[in-house]
């Protein structure tokens, strides 16, 4: 979480007092992650899905906050499943880490 924190300090995403308790969120993280690694197999009516199923989108907050556990797991574990072909810094992987641990719905 430090360095999410210091990350997100040292880009501009964030400032030092955090909206809601989390220095990462939806809008200034998350989406941004979900569009640019996921969203290609795994938004709703993709015609390019790859074999992705169809029940699991990343369009909203809520719908990717359903798949948190499998989202540690494919994307966290070591070696990550997803996404497909890795490409993830350890920046990256931080301030997902910090997105998923920091959810607003149980503060």
């Amino acid at each position: 979480m430090r360095l999410a924190c210091w990350v997100l300090l040292a880009t501009g995403c964030a400032s030092e007092e955090p909206e809601e308790g989390c220095l990462v969120t939806w809008d200034n993280y998350a989406h941004g992650f979900f569009v640019g690694y996921c969203e290609t197999c795994h938004a709703e009516g993709s015609p390019t899905r790859h074999g992705a199923p169809d029940a699991i989108s990343f369009a909203t907050e809520a719908e990717a906050r359903r798949w948190d556990g499998a989202l540690r797991s494919a994307v966290l574990d070591d070696p990550p499943r997803m996404p497909p072909g890795g490409g993830l810094t350890p920046e990256e992987l931080a301030l997902f880490e910090a997105w998923l641990d920091c959810d607003p719905r149980s503060q």
